[in-house]
C-alpha cells in the first residue's frame, strides 16, 4: 500500500472514532436529558422531584409531551374558573396578595407562588407552597386576605379526620387548646408563638395572631411532626423548625 492510501485510511479511521467517542449522552443530559428532575446531575445521581423520572432527551420527544404553563414574566390576569394542578414552576404572587405575603413572612410561611390565579368560591386564589391564600374584598384589611385550612385538607386526603380521632389530656409545660383538645409543646410551641399574622402593628405577636396564622392544633406531636388547621410544623433537629409544603401536597400532580 502507497504511504498515501496508507495516510488517507488513517485519517478516515480518526474521523470514525472521533464520531464514535462523541456519545450524545452527556450533551443530551446537559440540554434537557431527565429535564423534568428537579435536580438533574451529569454524574448520575438525582434528587429527585415529585413528578419523578422521565426519559426525555432533545433527539428523542416523548409521544405525550408535557403542556407548558403560561409565561411568569406577566402578572396574573383574570382568574381561571377551575382548581389548579401545580407543577414545578413557580408564578409571579397576584398584585392583590403581594403584600400580605411580605409582610407576614414571605418564603419561609408561604414559600412561593405555585399556580396562577384561580376562582374559588367567586373569591381570587392562588396556590402558594406551603399554603392557599384568598383574596376578599369585601372584608376590611387585614381580614381581606385569608389563608386556606391546607392541614384539614391534607389529612382528609390522606385518609384522616380529625376530629374522629382521640383527644388528648393537658401535659405539663404545654400549652393545651380545648378547643380541639391537643397540646403544642417544646420547640413547636416557641415557634407557633414566634409566628403569626399582623394584625394590630404592636410590637411581638399574641396568640391570636399565631392562630390566625395556623389555626388550633388537630394532632399531638407524631415525631416531631404536628398538624395544625392551617400548617404542619416539622421538627428538623439542628435545621430548626418548618413548615410543611402543604400546597405542593394538597395540589401535586397526583
Amino acid at each position: 500500500m502507497s504511504k498515501q492510501l496508507w495516510g488517507l485510511f488513517c485519517t478516515l479511521a480518526l474521523v470514525v472514532s472521533v464520531g464514535l467517542l462523541q456519545t450524545p449522552t452527556a450533551d443530551a443530559h446537559r440540554s434537557g436529558c431527565h429535564r423534568w428532575h428537579s435536580c438533574p446531575s451529569d454524574s448520575g445521581s438525582y434528587v429527585c422531584g415529585d413528578l419523578g423520572i422521565s426519559t426525555y432527551c432533545p433527539n428523542q420527544p416523548p409521544t405525550d409531551p408535557p403542556s407548558q404553563p403560561p409565561s411568569t414574566n406577566l402578572p396574573p390576569s383574570s382568574p381561571a374558573p377551575s382548581r389548579p394542578t401545580i407543577d414545578w414552576h413557580t408564578y409571579e404572587t397576584a398584585p392583590e396578595l403581594r403584600f400580605y405575603w411580605q409582610a407576614n413572612g414571605g418564603l419561609s410561611v408561604f414559600g412561593y407562588a405555585k399556580s396562577v390565579t384561580y376562582t374559588q368560591d367567586g373569591h381570587l386564589t392562588q396556590i402558594f407552597e406551603r399554603n392557599r391564600l384568598e383574596y376578599h374584598p369585601e372584608n376590611p384589611r387585614p381580614y381581606d386576605i385569608q389563608v386556606g385550612l391546607l392541614g384539614e385538607e391534607r389529612l382528609i386526603q390522606l385518609g384522616r379526620i380529625w376530629q374522629n380521632e382521640p383527644r388528648a389530656t393537658p401535659q405539663p409545660g404545654c400549652r393545651y387548646f380545648a378547643e380541639t383538645g391537643h397540646n403544642v409543646c417544646g420547640r413547636l410551641l416557641a415557634y407557633w408563638k414566634s409566628h403569626g399574622l399582623e394584625f394590630d402593628k404592636h410590637r411581638g405577636l399574641s396568640e391570636v395572631e399565631s392562630l390566625a396564622l395556623f389555626g388550633y392544633p388537630v394532632t399531638e406531636n407524631e415525631n416531631g411532626v404536628q398538624w395544625f388547621q392551617r400548617a404542619r410544623l416539622e421538627d428538623h433537629g439542628g435545621e430548626g423548625v418548618l413548615l410543611g409544603l402543604l400546597g405542593n401536597e394538597v395540589y401535586g400532580t397526583p
